[in-house]
């Protein structure tokens, strides 16, 4: 476990190194409609992703046994795509009707909310996969760049384009967007997938698994 000590003791740093970075440049207000959006996406995650990730940890060794890396990444990423395409529509909606009652200045924070949730979805599920097929460099830089990496090209927005809290949000999309690439190059060298390969019986498997664990991290 040492080696994923890094990931976790440098992303827990971030708000010592960034809040007084980023409490010199923006009002309050702007932060703090910034951390509602972050609150947002991370809301979405818990409620539609959360158990997913957890479950494409668990299944993936079984799914590897049986020499089924094809099924498993077609149900897992048919599943991430309908779920999180199924929220983000939902979400969507949600704000379209609510937008009378949401502060101007946060209503387009919360559109992009959407769009980190979404590509998030996908970034997790595949960074569940490189842990388990235990790629521990690999997934200790990619965890790193998407914590500094985003906030560093964020403030290049804000501090050379000025762009505001936007900005930053911008600069998580764009670092999600770089990685996914990498991640399924990585983790999915040698796998197909297909419409063909879905199989319901074990998609309903994977979601009996995941749905319990969706509750309790969205009540957490």
């Amino acid at each position: 476990m040492l080696i994923y000590l890094p990931t976790k003791v440098l992303p827990a740093l971030t708000g010592l190194i960034t809040t007084p970075i980023l409490t010199r440049i923006f009002l309050p207000e702007e932060y703090g409609d910034w951390a509602l959006a972050l609150g947002v996406t991370d809301f979405l995650f818990a409620i539609a992703m959360s158990g997913i990730g957890t479950a494409a940890l668990r299944f993936f060794p079984a799914y590897k046994a049986k020499d089924n890396l094809n099924g498993f990444f077609s149900n897992v990423l048919a599943m991430t795509a309908a779920v999180a395409g199924g929220m983000g529509i939902l979400a969507a909606v949600g704000l379209a009707l609510f937008r009378g009652r949401i502060d101007a200045a946060l209503f387009p924070l919360l559109r992009i909310s959407i769009l980190i949730f979404a590509v998030n979805s996908f970034y997790t599920i595949f960074m569940e996969v490189l842990r388990i097929q235990q790629k521990s460099g690999l997934y200790t830089r990619l965890n790193l760049t998407n914590y500094y990496g985003g906030l560093i090209l964020g403030l290049i927005f804000v501090l050379a384009f000025g762009l505001r809290i936007e900005g930053l949000m911008y600069g998580t999309v764009l670092v999600h967007f770089f990685a996914i690439p990498l991640l399924i190059r990585t983790t999915m060298r040698g796998v197909r997938v297909g419409a063909n390969l879905l199989d319901s019986a074990s998609m309903a498997t994977i979601w009996a698994f995941a749905w319990p664990l969706t509750f309790g991290n969205t009540a957490f």
